[in-house]
């Protein structure tokens, strides 16, 4: 199976979300004939009893040969889970299939910014990255903040997730206005300059979000995250799969040659 690494140009990724493996199955399989690149579960919004080894086995088959970003975040679902339970349901995941892996920066130890200073939470996320390894998924280490991050800012807290042993490094903070979201496309221009062909995501939330998410990765962003439509529990912020089709298809920034 592909991974997100085999890609040069940016992967669009696209989600489904379900309460049951049924529906998972129809969304993938809708995504998968409207031409998306990758496909990603969010197995917090699976009920328990559908998380069994045979139906994410079977969900994951649904997928051919693209790559499978599986994430199992806190709450929905996953209320009540202590993060060492999420934390093996990740290797579970990786060894069932998944070609990517999302490990909560904060995992083992809860906090505001998403990724924690905790040196034993540190350690212990490092030994399940190593063990997710070991399962040959690659790692994607992300932190969502409720708050406008600096570029800098961001390219500390990606390094650090680098650092732990991911492959990928994703941060989420907040855009509330035009100016915060002219300077989060400066970010990624930021990041590119300086992680070069090292793979990052950074997105936005919050009212200024859509902007970033349609061209971040015409920038340097090295996945497109989107749905295929938008149902009952699709994420509003993502946007869909032909929108973004359609842009990353006609939109050329290849630096211009006059002759």
């Amino acid at each position: 199976m592909k991974k997100f690494s085999d890609f040069t140009e940016p992967v669009i990724c696209t989600f489904a979300q379900g309460y049951t493996c049924g529906s998972l199955a129809a969304k993938i399989t809708r995504a998968l004939y409207d031409g998306t690149d990758a496909v990603g579960v969010y197995f917090h919004h699976v009920k328990q009893e559908e998380r069994t080894d045979e139906k994410i086995k079977y969900v994951f088959s649904l997928c051919a040969d693209r790559p499978i970003y599986a994430l199992s975040y806190r709450g929905r679902e996953n209320e009540g889970k202590t993060d060492d339970e999420i934390g093996e349901e990740l290797v579970r995941l990786g060894a069932l299939g998944a070609s990517t892996v999302d490990v909560m920066g904060d995992l083992f130890a809860p906090c505001f910014s998403q990724l924690t200073d905790d040196k034993a939470a540190i350690d212990k996320q490092k030994d399940l990255i190593k063990r997710i390894h070991d399962t040959g998924a690659e790692v994607l280490m992300s932190s969502h903040i409720q708050k406008y991050l600096s570029a800098k800012e961001v390219e500390e807290m990606m390094a650090e997730q680098y650092s732990r042993g991911a492959d990928f490094a994703k941060v989420v903070s907040r855009c509330d206005s035009e100016e915060e979201q002219r300077a989060s496309i400066e970010t990624v221009l930021h990041l590119k300059s300086v992680f070069k062909d090292k793979p990052f995501l950074f997105l936005t939330m919050g009212p200024y979000t859509r902007l970033l998410r349609l061209i971040g990765p015409l920038l340097g962003c090295r996945v497109w995250l989107a749905v295929d439509d938008h149902t009952d529990g699709d994420t509003i912020a993502q946007p869909d799969l032909k929108t973004i089709k359609r842009i990353r298809d006609s939109v050329d920034l290849r630096p211009y040659k006059r002759y």
